[in-house]
Order: structure tokens, then sequence, then C-alpha cells
């Protein structure tokens, strides 16, 4: 035993050039494991956190308890923690109005907690009973309210009443003026005993605007449910609960609930599936890597093993040598690996929040490196396995040694088949060229070994930018070339309510350009001579087409068009603007996105919608060619109909919902005001936007990150390979240096051999790569918005040169070795 380690430490340490490039491929592997895991574990905890801030640490509620009913609550088993909630009442402070209106929430010290609330505390401390308040800074400020720590606030609280329909207005909802009434119930003095900032980041507490404890009198609590002990059985379990103290569960946290691997369904199970599954292909790289970089010493050991083999070795100390080998590389490059792994991830998530600090920035939370101890088990046990695999197939070829066959060397397996000169070669290489092409069908399994490296970097690197690529060109389709949104806030109201929308922006100081539009699909009817043969796939019933129909407010409709230069007779209603130019799945198969104008018309022509009370309208104008502004005000999958709103005089009254579409640099500000106005259907766009591509440039550049570390390994690899068989030829180059190669022509016939293993790799992995490039266009155009197929060029002209500089450096390293070769003395050695 002893002899077996001192001999395979000694051949480690004499080999240092592929002991370093060996441990160095161990460790790439193991940090690139590592850091995939800690950086996706950090993600999650981050999203998990910013869950709990925003909409609160609990696992499922139930509304309309009563306080013996709570009481009950906290006996049940598995109920850890309760958080309550109660809405006590409006109040208004003067003449009625959403700036007067407070709305009054009772909760206790967990709900606090569980809802991170301390961090909106501006100053004195959250109210210990019934009587105490808290109240926002912005409301005292708004109605100019001397309010201080210690001073009592008399209020009248009631309820709010919407009149047409019988309901009970809770929370910061939009007062309705002559629609609603206020009913009030008792009247309440409370001491103030703290102030509040705005707490619009909270999902539930942001329809409070103020805050007293509880009233262990009243009714109508909601109780926020904290499991002690959390797993999938949480949703029995919480019913059970319900129905032991007579209530049912209103909700669960789903949002969190499945950051804990819990959803109810299959869904855990599969991401779970998904994670393993890449931990599986990175091992399964790694082993086929460390599995070639074992033989590679195995051969390099030939001599030694039939050396041990003379003085009495079994096969089963053979085998201990390589697993020696592969155990003392472990060892160093193991530890090393994990700790690489977690810098790299610290480094990663730095950049990150430095790039994106509004995405990864959540109040009190923010994206950092979360280190768990499974992820570096897991870590760790799969460079174990990437070891334990790779050995097997050199312990197998190091049990069969004799020797003979260690004297002979003729475990170094050369195909004996004859071989064509390769005329092509030769015609443009000459007899380098020959001698290359010979030498790469001589070593089948080397060959193969070079060029499975190569296509596996080219083919997993290219995959993944157009996965990235893709995903970041969905959101760019919503924004223009400088990068801002075409529209940034859209809110869906009633026609009757645009001048309050509008004049809600204009006393919350916001400048905004306001439109508004109407939309409706419509079909109409078509002759044959006016449809586009290669478009047919678009009409329905072989003449009909749908037409997205929008009438715009008459001043934008107006600047549209001369913006773009479009003349329209503004003395009708029914003339408008086509937008023949459409994008889908149009073509017979189904299968591919067609671009293309489906109809053949001209200006003037008249185009009917079917459907009662519809009028013709009559297209002055015709854009047939891409429009980004108008497609992406509108709709990509549908030829669109810009006429002015007028037009639909026969559809709309005051009751009518129409789009608002805001352009505004303050686009937050405008979605709040919106939302606290009573327009709950507003959508911040350019957040949203913002948001998806920050996202998708991290998810890039953390490709290109797991790209760059795949083809590093990689590289090691090929390397190392290309520079075992240059050592293994060194007898082979001592003859042809003997019959008067010079050192140049030497150099020559091996970088046409590089040349050889990199074309042969990329004539493999550039079309499957293409092909791969081509699903992932059709999933992603078929799940998002449709849109036409591009390749960029440029990334395989780089996969080119990558691969071309990638080989030359390998056999130029390998090439030093031999330059200095000792002709007698080789080809002495090779004859012994």
């Amino acid at each position: 035993m002893n002899m077996i380690f001192t001999l395979t430490l000694r051949n480690l340490l004499s080999n240092k050039k592929r002991t370093l490039l060996t441990l160095l491929t161990i460790l790439l592997s193991i940090s690139m494991i590592t850091a995939i895991l800690c950086g996706g574990w950090s993600l999650v905890d981050f999203l998990k956190e910013k869950e709990k801030v925003y909409g609160g640490d609990y696992d499922y509620y139930m509304e309309d308890l009563t306080w013996e009913q709570v009481q009950e609550l906290y006996s049940q088993s598995n109920v850890g923690e309760v958080s309550l909630l109660r809405f006590a009442g409006n109040s208004f402070c003067g003449e009625k109005a959403n700036s007067t209106m407070l709305s009054i929430g009772e909760i206790d010290e967990n709900f606090t907690q569980r809802f991170s609330l301390n961090q909106y505390l501006l100053a004195g401390h959250f109210p210990q009973n019934e009587n105490e308040l808290v109240i926002s800074e912005s409301f005292l400020k708004k109605n100019n309210m001397n309010i201080e720590i210690g001073d009592t606030l008399s209020l009248t609280l009631g309820s709010r009443i919407w009149d047409e329909y019988n309901a009970q207005l809770s929370g910061l909802t939009n007062y309705r003026g002559e629609e609603e009434s206020f009913v009030p119930t008792k009247e309440k003095a409370y001491v103030v005993v703290g102030i509040l900032s705005d707490v619009n980041d909270s999902k539930i507490a942001a329809n409070y605007n103020a805050f007293a404890g509880v009233d262990k009198t009243a009714s109508d609590f909601a109780a926020y449910v904290k499991a002690k002990n959390l797993s999938n059985s949480i949703y029995t379990e919480a019913e059970e609960v319900a129905a032991a103290v007579d209530s049912h569960v209103a909700k669960f946290h789903s949002e969190l609930l499945v950051y804990h691997g819990i959803t109810g369904g299959k869904g855990a199970a599969k991401l779970i599936a998904l994670v393993v599954m890449v931990v599986c292909l990175l091992m399964a790289a790694s082993a086929s890597m460390i599995s070639n970089a074992l033989s590679i010493s195995l051969q390099e050991r030939i001599k030694q093993m039939g050396m041990l083999s003379s003085v009495g070795a079994t096969k089963g100390q053979k085998r201990l040598s390589v697993y020696l080998e592969a155990f003392l590389l472990g060892v160093v490059s193991i530890p090393l690996g994990l700790l690489v792994g977690i810098l790299l991830s610290a480094l990663l998530l730095s950049v990150v929040r430095a790039a994106f600090g509004e995405t990864f920035t959540f109040g009190i939370v923010e994206l950092s490196l979360k280190i768990n101890g499974l992820i570096l088990l897991v870590s760790g046990l799969s460079g174990i396995a990437s070891l334990y695999f790779g050995s097997r197939k050199p312990v197998k070829q190091a049990a069969k040694i004799t020797v003979i066959e260690a004297v002979r060397q003729s475990n170094n397996e050369v195909s004996k088949k004859k071989f064509r000169d390769g005329k092509i070669v030769s015609l443009v290489f000459g007899i380098y060229g020959s001698l290359a092409a010979k030498n790469i069908k001589r070593n089948p399994k080397r060959f193969r070994a070079i060029t499975g490296s190569i296509f596996l970097s080219v083919v997993v690197a290219l995959s993944l930018y157009s996965l990235s690529d893709f995903m970041l060109y969905q959101t760019s389709l919503d924004m223009k070339e400088d990068g801002s949104c075409y529209t940034d806030v859209i809110s869906t109201i009633q026609y009757k309510d645009i001048p309050a929308a509008i004049g809600a922006l204009s006393d919350e100081n916001i400048t905004a350009d306001v439109s508004y539009s109407f939309q409706r699909y419509m079909t109409a009817e078509f002759s044959q001579e006016q449809i586009n043969p290669d478009m047919q796939g678009y009409f329905i019933n072989g003449t009909k087409a749908e037409v997205y129909v929008v009438g715009l407010d008459e001043e934008h409709f107006t600047s549209f068009c001369e913006e773009n230069g479009f003349h329209i007779m503004t003395d009708s209603s029914n003339r408008g603007i086509l937008l023949n130019q459409t994008m889908g799945y149009y073509n017979a198969g189904q299968n591919r996105v067609i671009a293309g104008s489906p109809f053949l018309i001209e200006p003037g022509t008249e185009i009917v919608p079917l459907g009662e009370g519809s009028t013709p309208i009559v297209v002055d104008e015709i854009i047939s060619e891409e429009n980004a502004n108008v497609q992406s005000m509108f709709v990509r999958d549908r030829a669109v109909l810009i006429v002015p709103l007028s037009y639909f005089n026969w559809l709309i009254d005051d009751n009518a919902y129409v789009e608002m579409r805001i352009q505004t640099a303050q686009h937050k500000e405008a979605m709040e005001c919106l939302a606290d106005r009573g327009f709950p259907q507003t959508v911040d766009i350019a957040a949203a936007t913002n948001n998806s591509r920050q996202v998708y440039t991290i998810a890039k550049l953390v490709i290109c990150l797991f790209s760059i570390l795949m083809t590093v390994i990689i590289s090691l690899n090929v390397c190392n390979t290309i520079s075992n068989t240059i050592h293994l030829r060194r007898s082979e180059f001592a003859v042809l240096r003997s019959v008067g190669m010079t050192a140049k022509e030497l150099k020559c016939t091996l970088l046409l051999e590089a040349v050889l293993y990199g074309v042969k790799a990329l004539v493999f992995a550039l079309p499957v790569s293409f092909l791969i490039h081509c699903a992932i266009y059709y999933f992603i155009s078929l799940g998002m918005t449709p849109f036409a197929f591009y390749i960029n060029g440029g990334i395989y002209v780089l996969a080119v040169l990558a691969v071309s500089v990638m080989v030359c450096i390998a056999m130029m390293f390998a090439f030093k070795s031999v330059s200095r070769v000792e002709i007698v003395k080789e080809l002495k050695l090779s004859n012994m």
C-alpha cells in the first residue's frame, strides 16, 4: 500500500503540467456547479424574503373570526403564530374626499413583525391596545394636521356603502362622491403613539393609512396563520384547523409556499427534477473529462504498471493506484472548487446588485450571497461522483496491463488499417496535410475525445446564447431604440372617468402625455383579388379576415397622422389608416411565424366590418412595412385599422371602458396616483418591461459566464489530450526529424492537425446548434409574442474563431514539449 501510494504521488509530482491541467478541470467543474447552485439559492432566498416583506410571512389565512375563535385557533396543533388584522372603519377629517379619508386597521404585535411594518415607522411605536394609533405622515401633511406623538385624535368611525350595489367599501378605495353613503357607527378617541411613512410596498397593509391595537370585544378578524412545521400536507392540515374553529381557509399564501417547494401539485417536483438534471449533466461532462485525464495519465504510466506487475502486483493493487490518483486530485481540487464557486457567486451577485439595484432591492431586502450547507454537500458529492465514475474506465484498463504490453506500449492503441492519402488535403497542404490527416485516422479514440469536447463546448455555448438572446429580444418589442417604452402606463377606465383621471395626474404634478382609445376586433369580407395568397392562412373561410380597429382620441389621431405624414380626411369619422403588416402563425403548417401584408388593396378602398351598427371605413393611407411604433401601440398579430374615436360613437357611452395610455418619466408615481384614486386596472408597463429586461440581461450574463466556464474546462481537457497525444508520438517526431523535417515544418503539420480537429468538430456542432436555435425560437415565439425568425451570424463566426484559437493554442502548447526532441535518444528509447 505504501509503495503504491508513493509511486502515485511521485507520478503526479513529476508530471506537473498534466497534474495542474487535471486539477484545474476538476476545480472549475466543481466551482461551476457550486456557483450555479449558490447563485440560484441566493436568488430564491431573495424572492422568498421579498414576498415576506410584500405579502406577509404566513401560510394561510381565515376571515370573519370572532375573538373566541381566534383563541381557539391558538390551541390547534401545527399552528405556530397567528397575526391578526381587522378593519376598524373609515373616518373623514373634514370634507369627504380621497385626501381626507382615513382607513383604520387593527393589528397585533405578530402582524407588525410578520408583515415587516417596522421599516415604515418614522417615530414612536406601534399601538399596544385598541386606544392607541399610528398614522400616516403623508395624510397629516395633505390635511395640514399638526398632530404630534401623545396627542389625542377624536374620530367618527363608520362604514362606506356603495349605493348602486349596496356593498360596503373598505380600505383605501377611491371616494365615489354621490355614489356612496357614509354611515357613522361610533365615536372613538385615539392617542397617537407613532408616525408612519406610506406602506405602499406592503400588499395587505397598503389598504390602510392608520393602525390601532386590537379590540378584543370586536369580531370580523382576519387571522394569518404560520404553521409550526411546514410540509406538503399544509393544505390538508389548514382545512382541518379551519374546520376545528368552525371556519374556512380564505386563501393560501401560494406565492410564498412555492419558495418552500410546496405548490399543491407537481410544480416543485419538476423544478427539483430540472435542477437535478442540470447537476447530472455537469457531472457527466466532468466525469467524461476526468476519465479522459486519468486515461492520459495511465498511458504515461504503462511502464510503471508493467513494473508493478513484474514484481507481483495484483489487479486490485493496480486499480488502487488509479483510485489513489483520483483521490489525491480530489482532496486538492474539491475544497478549492467549492471556495472558488462561492467567491464566483459572490462576485456575480455583487455585479448584478450594482447594475440592477432597483430590481434586486425591495425595502429591507437585498440580493446577497446565501450559503447553504446542502448546496456545498451536493457540490462536493458531485465532485466525488465525477471522480469515481471518471475513474472506472481507466481502472479497468489498468487492471488489464501486462508486463509485455508495458514493454511494447501496445496499450496505446493505434489503428492498423491502411488509410488513403487524403488527396484533397494533400493537394491543398502537401505532405504536411497528408501526415496530419493520417494521424487523425490512426488514433480514432483520441480524435473522438478531442472533437467531442469541442462539439460539446460549441453546442452548449451557442444554445444558451440563443435562449437568452430570444428572451431579451422579446422585451425590446415594447421599447424604442433609446430604451424607453412606447407606452409607460396603461389604465382601463370608464369613458366618463377620463377627466377625473387626467385631473388626478395634474393634481399630483405629474407631467404626462395622456391618450385614450377604444378598440375592437372586427371581421370584414374581402374579394379574392384583395387577398395575398402567401397570407391565405390569415383569412377565415377563405375570404373573411379579422381586423383590429382602434379608435384614437381626436387630438392624438391628428398628431399621429402629422408625425407619420398621413393625409386623412379629418372631416369624416369613418376614414382611417391601415397597418397592412402582421406577424403570426398564418402558414398552412402552423409551425413557423409568417410576416407580411394580408391585403392587396389600394388607398381609397372601403372596408365593410360585419356586425350590427358598424359602418364602412375608407382606407386613406396604408402602411405595408414593419412599423414598430404603430405595432407596439396596439397588436402585432393582426392588421390594425386606426380611426378617430368618433367612429365608435354608436358603441361608446359614459359607462364604456376605454384604454388610457400615459407616456411619462414619472410612471411609478402615475401608477400609484391612479391606483389610489380608484382605478385599480392600471399597469406600469415601463416598470414591468424594465424589470423583465433586467432579469433577462442578468440571465444572459449568467449564461455567458456559464458558457465561458464550460469553454475553459473543455479547453483544458482538449489541451490535456493534445499534449498527451503529442507526448506519446515523440518517437514518431524523432523519425520525421531524422529524415529532414525542420521544426517549422513540424509546427506546420501540427497546426494543420489542430485545424482538422476544429473543422471536424464544427461540421457537426454548427448544424446541431442551428437546429437547437430553431427549436428554441419556435417554443419562445409560440408561447410569447410572435416575432420573425432571426439568427445572429456574428456569434457563429465568434464560435468558429474561438475553436480555432482553442485548438491552435493547445497544439502550440504541446509543440513546446517536442520542439527540442533529441533524435538519437528518442529512437533508442522507441527500440527498447
